[in-house]
């Protein structure tokens, strides 16, 4: 039954479709209202259900809320702002089913192997290195709702200057390198204060040893953003059939490397093989193409700080 009242979520997350084409209009204003409201009426259900005492069906309930409150408020963003009506074309749906294929397959597989490492960790290890595991995916994923949010305000930025052709590869390797550099001081905020995340939101005492996994995990967050970034750089160059080939090298080499590690190192060993992955496939497969190469070329780039300073100091006069 739950399962059954979540997947109602599907049907309004048709949404999507709109969120993406006010950014591509720059318009975040009306997605960032939409959201913010949704956000409210949806602490007051929450809340109610709380008081109230409602069962767990209630709180399956919630997410379908929150698709169906943000749809309707976009989707009367979008008549109010003139907004055609809206039809259905064959042709066009086959061409966008033909061009996001790579896309999924890729999603599909990399699901695979960010979930391989908790299957493989239950099987070998049990429960409870399992757990320590968890403790420290979960504080290292707590802030990525910040590059999301930079990369979904980017995409149609860069997109736009692909078609006009105007400072595409300039604005590609500013996502590059604000995402880099963002990541560094996370992942060494982290270092500095991983145990303090741990004894507050991490379980406490008990899991302390996710400190070493945490420290390995929040940088694997760090590639994991610059590979989605470049997915808006492969669409844009027509090369979309390589995401589905950096996801299955990702899978192989995960399966390889938690198959050597965990058995002797357990959750840290499975942190490891997940930062060795992201890396692997980020970086170093790409590399192997002479297609893809240059999206890597253009992440050693913006590695430079200075390139970064200079880029947000021109997007700030302008």
């Amino acid at each position: 039954m739950i399962a059954l009242l979540q997947s109602l979520e599907l049907i309004f997350k048709l949404y999507e479709f709109l969120d993406y084409r006010f950014q591509a209009r720059l318009k975040y204003k009306n997605v960032a209202i939409a959201k913010g409201i949704t956000y409210v009426i949806v602490a007051f259900w929450k809340f109610y259900i709380v008081l109230s005492a409602k069962n767990v069906e209630w709180f399956a309930l919630s997410a379908v809320v929150d698709a169906a409150v943000a749809c309707a408020i976009l989707f009367i963003m979008y008549f109010r702002s003139g907004g055609r009506r809206f039809s259905f074309s064959f042709s066009v749906g086959k061409y966008l089913l033909r061009q996001g294929r790579p896309f999924v397959v890729a999603s599909l597989i990399t699901v695979l192997y960010n979930t391989m490492d908790k299957l493989m960790l239950g099987s070998i290890c049990g429960d409870g290195e399992t757990g320590i595991y968890d403790a420290a995916y979960f504080i290292s994923f707590i802030w990525v709702f910040i590059p999301n949010a930079i990369m979904n305000s980017y995409r149609p930025v860069i997109i736009e200057g692909h078609a006009r052709n105007i400072n595409y590869k300039e604005r590609m390797r500013t996502l590059y390198s604000i995402l880099i550099w963002l990541g560094i001081l996370v992942g060494i905020g982290t270092l500095a204060a991983g145990r303090f995340a741990i004894l507050t939101i991490g379980g406490g005492s008990a899991f302390l040893g996710a400190v070493p996994s945490l420290n390995l995990l929040i940088w694997s967050t760090l590639f994991s953003h610059l590979a989605v970034a470049r997915t808006t750089w492969l669409l844009c160059e027509g090369l979309q059939k390589y995401s589905g080939r950096f996801a299955l090298f990702g899978v192989i080499i995960n399966f390889i490397l938690n198959a050597l590690m965990i058995p002797r190192y357990g959750a840290t060993g499975a942190s490891f093989s997940t930062l060795i992955t992201q890396i692997t496939v980020t970086v170093a497969v790409p590399l192997l193409y002479r297609q893809t190469r240059p999206s890597v070329i253009d992440m050693f780039a913006a590695l430079n700080p200075a390139e970064l300073i200079n880029r947000l100091k021109l997007i700030r006069r302008r």
